[in-house]
């Protein structure tokens, strides 16, 4: 039985939200000795997940993370029981794509309970890689009709055919603001 992401998740992580200066969410971070910090909205909504390094970066210590968040690496939430072999079929792709996401906000019955690293999810795709697979890349195999595939929203029910998928502009729940998430 493949891992969940509540067996690999960590839980080095504060939660504030948008109201929150940036120079206070850096001190948070430093008295509780994380490396991450979820900006959430005040009703429990992930709106983006940045590192120690990347509040850091961020120039004027004392402006609102709410003038901040739009630029951040939007959050990217995944369920507590979700196997990790599915979240890396879902979510590499974007974070291939984007090297300012930096882990995906773990939840469970709505509210931030971990985060599963950027390095962990690298590391199950890379294990996952069919060696077989390689050696054919230059074979043409199996249904050559493909459908494109449905992305849907995790913290709702919006859903929508994406044709051609691109990583600087990933697609959105226009209700959450969320990236969506590849279907099965």
């Amino acid at each position: 039985m493949s891992d969940t992401a509540k067996q690999k998740m960590v839980k080095d992580f504060v939660v504030v939200t948008p109201d929150t200066t940036i120079e206070a969410a850096e001190a948070k971070l430093l008295v509780r000795k994380a490396s991450y910090c979820v900006i959430q909205t005040s009703q429990g909504e992930p709106l983006a997940l940045v590192t120690d390094e990347q509040l850091s970066a961020l120039p004027d210590k004392d402006k609102l993370l709410a003038a901040e968040v739009a630029n951040l690496p939007a959050a990217v939430p995944v369920e507590r029981e979700q196997l990790l072999s599915d979240i890396v079929e879902e979510v590499s792709q974007l974070l291939f794509g984007s090297k300012q996401i930096r882990g995906l906000i773990v939840l469970y019955a709505g509210k931030v309970v971990g985060i599963l690293s950027r390095q962990l999810i690298a590391e199950q795709a890379l294990s996952s890689l069919d060696v077989r697979w390689l050696a054919k890349l230059n074979q043409i195999e199996g249904d050559p009709i493909h459908r494109p595939p449905v992305y849907v929203c995790r913290l709702g029910d919006h859903s929508e055919v994406v044709v051609s998928y691109d990583i600087d502009n990933p697609p959105r729940c226009p209700t959450h603001h969320s990236i969506l998430i590849k279907k099965k």
